[in-house]
């Protein structure tokens, strides 16, 4: 036994002690106290049991599955107990006598958690580990660094060291890790501040940055420091071209004119970097606001807490691994998260053999791997993760073979988790979020995932979340999370898996139960087709990544994205008064509807709501809008949006909803465009790829709205003939 081991045990013991002794006068006022002594002395006793069972060498016995099981139901049972307790003592009327007893309580939950934890990843068919052995790597990992020479990766906001190193069973590990962060937009902009001051080699740049912002916080002395970098990022514009003039004359007026320290600088190159500052800024802040992460909250550590629920759901692999660890540097300890690399194909820095693949080639025939891809998108939702996309997830193959035709395509593997573990309520997040896949849109789920969801209970999800770096009202988010999750899955689940049937490209509001072994039977490909829901959904589930891939590898270096965000940038690099010109004939055939008589009180509010979005392009002139502008114009989209919604979810014009509905929807496009995206000066290839993205979204809506139309004349054709009641 470790001396290790025997600190664990002690600590645990010491501290049940402590409260026993602390409320030795009152115990009996809060039942709950008595209910955890209880508790957490069955879990003791049958500790000391395990410990003292030794085989003929005299070494700890193998924990049994039998007795594995009955720990994991005792320690619940333990921490369900210092839960209660925890709650009923933390009330306003007993705070003052058992605040502190509550306090060591809390203690106890996170010896208790760290040690649940360890004991979920155990298997007892697969490996044999003693209790001692296993209670033994609960601790947290310590790297020693002492001596070595770190170095440092990461982006304008973040920072991370690059490590390699080997724990005492000889495994070599390689990753990053990542010191305590917590949020804050005035951090975020200092320490990105002082990287451009590093990168342009002369200090005096990061003064002038932070002395820019110091300035502008003291004329909006009533500004908090995050109210302060989002109006003073507002002010800057919003394209980088332009947020560089607004940044060299405030530059100019404010810091280098004002300080004669400051004369010498360059002032286009620092505006230059600085307005690519505060565009990463922008992000960080609207990201985190979209998940519901408060300022002052930990960062680093969620990579962590979703590695313990991958674990709690039986597919660690699905996530890079991370744990909690400290850095030894001497006598100095850095707190921190370790993050294990992730293994796979980077899209975004494929190698040539990657590039040759196809997804309708053999490489991507065994539609296995796509079970990752049902798995993750469940992982992040009870996650609350925000930001999934085809850049913080490595695509894995099985490259055995010397014959690049003969490799597997075998799963994916995600990372970078920071944007998870919010507290926002998930129906807004459903509203504002593109990359958060919903119930509705998963469509299957594995049976090995379904089973540990619909047993998994929001107590053992919170259990696996205490201590680590999470506030109480973010391990309760997700619990609510599991709960809607469980709730959609009874309602719209579909147990009958029928091989002959089941086509994985139909899309529909349930969600098939699929057995693991089934995903084999169909090509990635046809996983892929299922991206979309009609027109109305236009957000992609997961298995959308596939073609993502293709499209990544075959054209590496072209940019990403089609569209530019307008908040970005001017209105749509195209001329207001062209854009004007194009709602005024979606408005002529709107009106062209309403003349043929195909009219209601919600199909009036669409062309009601257009009409007013013309009316504002019009009194505005060209060629930039400023912020109040800007604002005022999305407004008017999104009413257009929803008034659009409100009639395409039947509540509009029924009888005519096959010529009506295809006209809203093309009002639901140039809002879309004009409000999120712009097409600026595309290649002919750029245009033609528009043109079929736009082409292959109306046909998939012509067959889904023929789908509909065929159930409600099947639906009609039974009424007339039903059987009148005499």
């Amino acid at each position: 036994m470790s001396d290790f081991d025997t600190q664990v045990r002690e600590k645990l013991k010491q501290l049940c002690e402590e409260m026993k002794t602390n409320a030795s006068e009152f115990s009996q006022e809060i039942p709950e106290f008595e209910v955890m002594n209880t508790a957490l002395k069955e879990l003791n006793d049958l500790t000391n049991k395990e410990y003292s069972k030794k085989d003929s060498f005299g070494l700890n016995e193998d924990l049994s599955a039998e007795t594995h099981e009955t720990f994991k139901n005792k320690y619940t049972d333990a921490y369900k107990a210092c839960s209660a307790f925890f709650a009923k003592a933390s009330e306003k009327a007993v705070k003052d006598k058992w605040g502190k007893i509550a306090e060591t309580s809390e203690k106890v939950m996170d010896l208790l958690s760290n040690d649940m934890r360890v004991l979920n990843t155990y298997h007892p068919e697969n490996e044999k580990m003693s209790l001692p052995e296993l209670i033994h790597q609960s601790r947290t990992r310590t790297i020693d660094v002492t001596g070595v020479e770190l170095g440092t990766a990461g982006n304008m906001l973040s920072s991370r060291i690059p490590l390699t190193f080997t724990d005492p069973d000889g495994t070599v590990h390689t990753g990053y890790f990542t010191k305590e962060s917590r949020y804050s937009a005035i951090d975020q902009y200092r320490s990105g501040a002082d990287k451009i001051g590093a990168a342009l080699k002369d200090e005096k740049y990061a003064e002038a940055m932070k002395l820019m912002l110091d300035v502008y916080k003291d004329e909006n002395a009533l500004r908090s420091d995050k109210e302060a970098i989002e109006k003073f990022s507002s002010e800057m514009m919003f394209n980088n071209e332009f947020r560089e003039k607004a940044f060299k004359k405030y530059l100019k007026e404010k810091v280098i004119d004002a300080d004669p320290k400051y004369k010498n600088l360059n002032a286009d190159a620092l505006a230059e970097k600085a307005a690519d500052l505060i565009n990463a800024v922008d992000i960080s802040i609207g990201i985190n606001q979209l998940a519901g992460i408060d300022s002052g909250s930990r960062l680093d550590s969620r990579n962590s807490a979703m590695s313990a629920v991958a674990v709690l759901l039986g597919v660690p692999d699905v996530i890079a691994k991370s744990e909690p660890a400290v850095l030894m540097n001497g006598d100095e300890k850095i707190q921190g998260t370790f993050m294990e690399n992730a293994s796979g194909v980077d899209l975004t820095n494929a190698d040539d053999t990657a590039r040759k693949y196809k997804t309708d080639s053999a490489v991507f025939s065994d539609g296995s791997a796509m079970k990752s891809f049902a798995d993750l998108q469940v992982l992040d939702f009870i996650c609350g993760n925000v930001d999934r996309h085809r850049n913080n997830m490595v695509y894995k193959f099985d490259r055995s073979s010397n014959d690049p035709s003969q490799h597997k395509f075998i799963g994916v593997q995600g990372f970078d988790n920071d944007c998870s573990f919010g507290t926002k309520p998930f129906d807004t997040m459903f509203e504002e979020s593109k990359n958060m896949v919903k119930p509705v849109q998963m469509q299957v789920i594995s049976r090995s995932m379904y089973d540990r969801v619909t047993s998994l209970t929001s107590e053992m999800l919170e259990f696996s979340l205490h201590d680590m770096g999470l506030s109480r009202a973010e391990i309760k988010a997700a619990g609510k999370r599991l709960e809607y999750l469980q709730k959609y899955l009874d309602e719209h689940k579909k147990l009958d898996y029928d091989e002959a049937k089941f086509d994985p490209s139909e899309m529909s509001m349930s969600i098939t139960v699929l057995p693991d072994d089934a995903f084999a039977k169909y090509t990635c490909k046809s996983f892929g087709m299922m991206n979309r829901m009609g027109n109305m959904e236009v957000r992609n589930n997961y298995f959308g990544y596939i073609s993502d891939f293709q499209r990544a590898i075959r054209e590496p270096d072209k940019k990403e994205r089609v569209f530019a965000n307008a908040n970005e940038s001017r209105l749509s690099g195209r001329s207001i008064a062209k854009e004007a010109a194009e709602v005024q004939n979606m408005i002529r055939g709107l009106k062209h509807v309403t003349w043929k008589g195909h009219t209601s009180d919600n199909y009036e509010a669409v062309v009601k709501a257009v009409e007013d979005y013309h009316k504002f392009l019009k009194e505005n002139k060209e060629p930039f809008m400023d912020q109040d502008a800007i604002l005022a114009k999305n407004k008017l989209l999104r009413n257009i949006q929803k008034t659009s919604l409100t009639y395409l979810e039947g509540k509009g014009n029924g009888r005519h909803g096959w010529y009506t509905r295809r006209r809203i929807n093309a009002v639901i496009e140039i809002a879309d465009k004009a409000q999120k995206a712009e097409i600026r000066e595309l290649t002919p290839s750029e245009k033609k790829q528009v043109r079929e993205y736009t082409d292959k979204k109306t046909l998939d809506f012509n067959k889904e709205m023929r789908r509909k139309a065929l159930e409600i004349k099947e639906a009609n054709e039974k009424m007339i003939n039903v059987p009148k009641i005499s």
